[in-house]
């Protein structure tokens, strides 16, 4: 029997889940979610950029399954971030939501990790705001 070698290990111990995510929202009355980017240069991330239109409420859904969202464990993590703790994909999710605040008419990123290791699965959701220009360069 032959040690696989430590890059093959690596390999073995870091899975991506398979789907696609999309982000639905407060903004459009909890309807028409809109699919997240794959993030080619880091496995694992999605992304979606967004015109924010004035109520920041949203949770995460895979495969465009509301059996399958994803959302924050607790008010105090509404706010997103390394530290939050995500739920999910599951159906439990009414009422739990992430929060974004802004105004009308800027611009964000919402990113979205999800990487299963040995051991585990790690997961985040944070966001920011970006600038339109740099959307068009």
């Amino acid at each position: 029997r032959v040690a696989p070698k430590p890059e093959d290990q690596s390999l073995a111990t870091r899975r991506i889940p398979t789907g696609s995510y999309f982000v639905v929202g407060a903004w459009a009355g909890w309807d028409n979610p809109l699919e997240m980017s794959k993030d080619t240069s880091s496995p694992g991330l999605h992304h979606l950029d967004f015109k924010f239109g004035g109520s920041g409420e949203f949770q995460i859904l895979r495969d465009n399954d509301w059996n399958q969202v994803f959302y924050p464990s607790a008010p105090s993590d509404a706010d997103g971030g390394e530290s939050a703790h995500v739920l999910g994909p599951d159906d439990d999710s009414h009422d739990r939501n992430w929060r974004i605040e802004g105004r009308r008419g800027e611009w964000f990123r919402i990113e979205f990790e999800r990487i299963v290791e040995a051991g585990g699965e790690r997961r985040s959701v944070r966001w920011r705001r970006i600038e339109r220009e740099a959307l068009e360069n």
